[in-house]
């Protein structure tokens, strides 16, 4: 006697387990990479905006040139461009003005290690002016 067996018509249970399981991996890893690109999205955001502020630093203390020169209204200067910073964002300048100048412009980012601070320097070159040119 022979035996026939029925054709399967359709996948079995552990089947199903396989391929979801394998798409599950898939979709984890793709969240992941997500989440990532958000992080380097908004890391990339806060350098420009460093970045931006730092240079219109550099633009604000342009007219106020002659003031910068003199020792006693440099503290002035220093106050209208710690004024100007963005909130969240932390901008430091020499304590007395030099034609190399150095702006840097710091902020927190919670994700990186707290013994590196993200930040932005630039050195905008001014021209050399005695007192007596202003």
């Amino acid at each position: 006697m022979w035996v026939t067996q029925k054709r399967q018509n359709g996948f079995s249970l552990l089947e199903v387990m396989v391929s979801a399981v394998i798409a599950v991996i898939a979709l984890l890893g793709l969240a992941a990479a997500q989440l990532k690109a958000l992080q380097f999205a908004t890391s990339s955001f806060q350098y420009t905006v460093a970045t931006i502020q730092a240079n219109n630093a550099g633009e604000i203390l342009w007219p106020d040139l002659c003031d910068a020169i003199d020792e006693d209204k440099y503290d002035d200067v220093l106050t209208k461009l710690k004024n100007s910073s963005v909130q969240g964002y932390t901008l430091t300048a020499l304590d007395e003005f030099d034609t190399d100048f150095e702006i840097t412009v710091e902020w927190v980012d919670e994700r990186l290690d707290s013994s590196i601070a993200p930040s932005v320097s630039i050195y905008p070159q001014y021209p050399t002016l005695v007192a007596g040119d202003c």
